[in-house]
């Protein structure tokens, strides 16, 4: 897989949230602070793209982690990252006996379906984390959106986060 260096120039953009510099939204950001850790693993094709809203959601939650994942080095999972406590926010079948406060952290996928998709395959530390699902309020698909949702029912990475949290009730 090849991934680019970086964009021909990105002089112009702030180099944390990736807005034009003129437009920069950091200083209007709003720190959340959560009682679980959440660790973004962004696909590598997604790290250039000024439309990523990992990057965001990673600006924004004080208990957050950006991980890459698809370039040549291997993911290198932080300690604990994989332990009790810890569930994949993805689509699937939830424990039965799911509780709020057993969410110690949560893995988030952030790219395309396709993407997360083969990260879920290609990565099999991540086949027995117990699944944190969503239910999707159909009126959330037909908001405006910064990029072309390809499923009907899709949220992008920070729109997920957002329903995750209030669903685990940290609303922040």
């Amino acid at each position: 897989m090849s991934t680019r260096a970086q964009p021909p120039d990105f002089s112009q953009r702030c180099m944390a949230c990736f807005f034009p510099r003129a437009s920069c939204i950091c200083a209007q950001l709003q720190r959340v602070r959560t009682g679980s850790e959440w660790l973004i693993v962004r696909h590598a094709l997604e790290v250039w793209k000024t439309t990523n809203t990992g990057r965001w959601a990673h600006l924004v939650l004080e208990r957050s982690r950006l991980l890459e994942h698809g370039g040549k080095q291997p993911l290198s999972w932080p300690e604990g990252a994989l332990g009790e406590g810890t569930y994949l926010l993805y689509p699937g079948p939830m424990p039965p006996d799911f509780r709020p406060e057993q969410v110690q952290r949560v893995i988030v996928l952030d790219g395309t379906w396709t993407q997360a998709r083969r990260m879920t395959q290609r990565l099999p530390e991540l086949w027995k984390l117990p699944r944190l699902s969503l239910e999707v309020d159909p009126a959330q698909a037909e908001q405006p959106r910064h990029r072309k949702v390809p499923i009907e029912g899709g949220l992008s990475t920070i729109e997920a986060m957002a329903l995750a949290l209030r669903k685990l009730g940290e609303e922040g």
